[in-house]
């Protein structure tokens, strides 16, 4: 839901608390899409973004490392996964946080499944980020999915919901006009990258955030919905990138 290295301001935003609860998702962090993305292909009664997200996991390690801090979680199908996607799996997640912030997922099943790490980024003015390797081509899902092409340099200026079909394993979130303070998003395991935010739909359309909130928040979801999978990885590294340069 939140991190913030020592003396820094959080890297993540979050909803505020009067909008959380435990019969839906949280808005906010980094949560984990699984074991699909988007809307059931099939079932309208199942859950947006998979069942990952709304389950108890189960903490199997927690480790300090000096320099890092590092735990580990375990989720298991059970007869309530089964019933919503019929695969037995052994999913884990390890989470490290010390300078930077990684989160590490992975799978083995036998079902194909598709998902994102959907960091929720904190910014001070949506207005003023500027975001660097996504690459040039994408989807635009609020234009029925054609497929389109921009500069490597991406500046949002209205609701945005796009996929990136060919990223770079590198994405960099530029704040401010002058780009001095950068934080860099390290994917592995992707086929692509998601771009998202609500734009002035935010208090509506999702209805779970302050009206306002979307100026300070932008989403760059670490995905695979290109390329299912089965057994697999997905992991995302957030790091201060400080470099007056690139």
């Amino acid at each position: 839901m939140n991190f913030a290295p020592t003396g820094d301001a959080d890297w993540l935003w979050c909803t505020d608390e009067k909008f959380i609860s435990q019969d839906r998702p949280i808005r906010g962090g980094i949560p984990i899409c699984w074991p699909w993305f988007g809307q059931h292909p099939t079932r309208d009664d199942l859950p947006s973004h998979g069942f990952a997200r709304l389950m108890d996991w189960v903490l199997i390690s927690s480790e300090d490392f000096g320099s890092f801090y590092q735990i580990a979680f375990e989720l298991k199908s059970s007869d309530k996964t089964m019933a919503m996607w019929p695969h037995d799996f052994t999913a884990r997640v390890m989470m490290k946080f010390g300078d930077y912030c990684s989160v590490h997922l992975f799978v083995k099943t036998e079902g194909e499944w598709t998902g994102a790490l959907h960091s929720y980024l904190a910014v001070n003015d949506i207005n003023q980020v500027r975001i660097s390797g996504l690459g040039e081509s994408y989807q635009d899902n609020l234009d029925n999915r054609v497929v389109k092409t921009e500069k490597p340099s991406v500046v949002v200026n209205g609701p945005t919901e796009r996929l990136y079909l060919r990223p770079e394993p590198l994405a960099r979130l530029h704040h401010g006009s002058k780009s001095s303070h950068k934080l860099d998003l390290h994917h592995e395991g992707n086929s692509d990258v998601m771009l998202w935010t609500p734009w002035k739909g935010a208090g509506i359309s999702p209805a779970d955030m302050s009206a306002q909130d979307y100026k300070r928040m932008i989403c760059i979801e670490t995905s695979r919905i290109q390329k299912p999978q089965k057994n697999g990885k997905l992991s995302v590294r957030l790091e201060k990138n400080s470099n007056l340069e690139g």
